[in-house]
């Protein structure tokens, strides 16, 4: 379909032949200056301009998936993906039965979610091979970066596995008085460790989705400067070493190389293939400390190129409006200026979904409800670089990253 990378790719082709647009029925409808645009680009190269509607094929086959769904009407996921479909069996049909090379452009946000693939972007993004592995500081931002994506993954017939580095045991507010004890805060971990499972299933994920590290709230930044290999005690529980139940490998010492080794076991077992998480521009000291570990953890297995990341703590009272707001976009956060940003929309079942599993973790519902809510909203976002790559960005550009040397839009 076009759009401006489409341009680019037929600006590149000498002996480019066609530029096809398939008009679709459903989500965005094509200005009539894109149409234009487009037809003068294909009659400056000598290139043939068609458009191929594709209504009557989309109507046939939602009547047909009512039919197999008993009247039940198809979802927007599953709406789009018939549209998805639709163009990408006809321009391989044409492909196979003239001869001729079907390229299939996008940007490098796109490359992060598997729609720069003609299996991804014209076949849908996601599949029944994904496997999905997101890195939470804390138990609750994986719901608020990622609830749905993570419910979609799953229902799509992916797997998913969240990795917990701590169990929030250092919000003394949560734990019920200003100046709690060790022995209540410990007792706060493991209250977490349920929202979690809980959040989790309000998702429709099974509860060994979870996976708990047990580091310290608080103390992840520490565990990666000061405390790489001595052990760190917290000065909120008293603890030296990983001692939740529950936890994944109980009496790790509190030090950046334990979990360091434990992350890199856990993603070679695992073998994500999509890994979402912080970035290091977020205000937050130990989901800086987490982009760190994950970055390098993924690094020592040859996986860069399968990070995504997200912001929480993204400054200037980030997300405004506060509250639930589920029809707003999540616009992207203050402190992720310049990075490109991949917007991910949600359905109105998803979105609820996520309240559900936001709402989940009541410990911290009761104090940070409206901050919680806020990013309960109609999509959300992920960035496939961790800084803004500042030497490609054009001064009056945001969001944008433009190579000149190869022209490819980022």
């Amino acid at each position: 379909h076009w759009d401006y990378d489409n341009g680019l790719a037929l600006m590149h082709l000498d002996d480019a032949a066609r530029l096809f647009r398939v008009e679709g029925p459903t989500g965005v409808q094509l200005r009539l200056k894109d149409v234009q645009a487009a037809r003068r680009v294909a009659d400056e190269l000598g290139a043939t301009f068609l458009v191929l509607p594709i209504e009557d094929a989309f109507e046939r086959e939602l009547e047909a998936t009512k039919t197999m769904l008993a009247g039940v009407e198809p979802t927007e996921i599953t709406r789009q993906n018939v549209q998805a479909r639709i163009r990408g069996q006809r321009m391989w049909n044409w492909a196979n039965t003239s001869g001729a090379l079907f390229l299939q452009t996008g940007n490098m946000s796109e490359k992060s979610l598997g729609y720069t693939t003609v299996g991804g972007d014209l076949e849908g993004a996601l599949t029944s091979g994904e496997r999905l592995l997101v890195l939470a500081p804390h138990p609750d931002d994986e719901v608020l970066a990622a609830g749905g994506l993570m419910g979609r993954v799953a229902r799509e017939g992916g797997e998913v596995r969240v990795v917990y580095l701590t169990s929030g045991d250092a919000f003394d507010l949560a734990a019920g008085s200003p100046l709690p004890s060790p022995k209540a805060l410990r007792r706060l971990a493991l209250r977490r460790m349920v929202e979690a499972r809980r959040g989790l299933e309000a998702l429709g994920l099974p509860q060994e989705s979870a996976l708990f590290l047990g580091f310290p709230d608080q103390g992840l930044y520490p565990l990666f400067t000061t405390h790489y290999y001595l052990p760190y005690e917290s000065p909120y529980t008293g603890l030296k070493a990983v001692a939740y139940p529950g936890c994944h490998r109980p009496g790790l010492p509190y030090t950046g190389k334990a979990l360091e080794a434990l992350l890199v076991e856990v993603l070679r077992s695992f073998r994500p293939t999509r890994i979402l998480l912080p970035s290091p521009l977020d205000a937050h000291r130990d989901h800086q400390a987490t982009a760190y570990f994950g970055m390098r953890a993924a690094a020592l297995l040859g996986l860069e190129d399968r990070l995504l990341y997200y912001i929480v703590h993204g400054g200037y009272q980030y997300p405004l409006p506060k509250g639930l707001h589920p029809r707003l976009p999540l616009y992207p956060p203050p402190r992720g200026r310049g990075l490109p940003w991949q917007r991910f929309p949600l359905s109105e079942e998803e979105v609820r979904r996520k309240e559900r599993a936001v709402r989940a973790h009541k410990s911290q519902m009761r104090l940070l409800s409206r901050f919680l809510l806020a990013f309960v909203r109609e999509n959300e976002l992920y960035s496939p670089l961790p800084v803004p790559a500042r030497e490609a960005l054009a001064a009056e550009e945001e969001g944008w990253a433009v190579l000149p040397e190869r022209g490819e839009v980022f």
